[in-house]
């Protein structure tokens, strides 16, 4: 299964297309035409293969992934033809997969049968570190096949990915800005989990809690710096709380899924934004926050936000590459959100919600309450991140 997770999503719906466009040169409706065919035959192939294989079989679930490549690849010839590059690509993509499927899929065994069964826990947390640097080898190696296949070489191409992320200081730089979003989304997701929530409307969450901040951000005047950048970031986490709550609320009280719940509000938030900075047309209005320049450019966008309300500045390389305190923002809310999880009575409940939700109620945990404020929770995190 964690064989058809991966390669499901890494082969066909990013590696594939960005060969079929880049190096076949299939445009987007050809590409869309092949992966459909094929993300169904991997799809039922690997899960037909997993069922098959049975649960601790490493060798009969590299066997599956190895079957479920080779159909894809079958169709996939089917479609474009007997190129022997595609036929090269999907070939050596089938045998990676197989191969690392085994590799992870032994490494955890290993972990698991060589530790003692009071360690357990600590076995378990080992196991998954094992799959997670197994999928990262898995992805590097198809990665090198790609880039072989495009006759570049491969160890030149990893060296300037790692120089420009980690090395050179204006790419360090983007990486920390750019990490910061993601660290509080993944914090906005991991919490509703450990409630056993799938929290899918993270981005609603993020669209709703920025445009409330960048509404903060241009509108009031003759605040502070610290009153103004306070205020945008607590206008963010409230709505974006307020925003997952209504998902919260329906799981609770109506038992309505939150995967459909938080996806649908997705879309409402996205829509919503969209419409408030619309530059608008011959036959309507502009957004309630449209800047004023979006009606003679026809570029949505809100005004300019005031320098007040700007996250400070800690560190800079000319001519225009910045930090901000963003990153250690999220540093703080990791820490707090553990600290919440591992300390605090409500950590516990929410906890318990996750393995058992009957047996939470049984042992007095009002899990309606728990839902609606775990789910409130998170979408204060992804409003932060807004």
């Amino acid at each position: 299964t964690y064989l058809c997770q991966q390669f499901i999503i890494m082969g066909t719906f990013f590696v594939l297309p960005l060969y079929l466009q880049t190096v076949l040169g299939y445009n987007a409706m050809e590409t869309g035409i092949i992966l459909l065919p094929l993300s169904l035959a991997l799809l039922v192939f690997a899960l037909g293969g997993a069922r098959l294989a049975g649960r601790y079989s490493p060798k009969r679930i590299g066997v599956a992934g190895l079957i479920g490549m080779l159909s894809g690849e079958v169709l996939l010839i089917a479609f474009t033809g007997p190129d022997l590059r595609t036929i090269g690509f999907g070939l050596a993509l089938a045998l990676v997969g197989a191969g690392n499927g085994l590799l992870v899929s032994q490494l955890g065994n290993v972990i698991m049968s060589s530790v003692p069964s009071e360690r357990g826990s600590e076995a378990g947390g080992l196991q998954g570190t094992a799959m997670n640097l197994g999928a990262s080898l898995g992805v590097a190696l198809v990665g090198s096949i790609l880039i072989l296949l495009d006759g570049r070489d491969p160890i030149t191409a990893f060296e300037g990915l790692i120089q420009g992320a980690f090395v050179e200081p204006r790419g360090l730089l983007a990486t920390f800005r750019n990490m910061t979003p993601l660290v509080l989304s993944g914090l906005a997701v991991a919490f509703a989990f450990k409630s056993g929530l799938l929290n899918i409307g993270v981005q609603g969450q993020l669209i709703m809690g920025s445009v409330v901040a960048a509404w903060i951000g241009f509108a009031v005047k003759g605040l502070p710096p610290v009153l103004h950048i306070s205020l945008a970031i607590l206008g963010a986490m409230l709505v974006g709380g307020l925003w997952a709550a209504i998902a919260g609320a329906l799981k609770a009280y109506a038992d309505a899924h939150e995967v459909i719940t938080t996806i649908m509000l997705n879309y409402i938030a996205a829509q919503f934004a969209g419409w408030l900075i619309s530059a608008g047309s011959d036959g309507s209005r502009p957004g309630p926050l449209a800047s004023p320049e979006s009606v003679t450019d026809a570029i949505a966008r809100t005004p300019p936000i005031l320098s007040s309300a700007k996250l400070p500045i800690v560190y800079s390389v000319p001519p225009n590459f910045t930090l901000h305190i963003g990153i250690f923002v999220a540093i703080i809310a990791s820490v707090v959100i553990m600290f919440l999880l591992q300390r605090t009575t409500f950590g516990f409940q929410l906890r318990m919600t996750g393995y058992s939700p009957t047996a939470a109620e049984y042992a007095g945990v009002n899990v309606k309450r728990v839902t609606i404020l775990t789910m409130f929770i998170a979408g204060v995190l992804a409003g932060l991140a807004g």
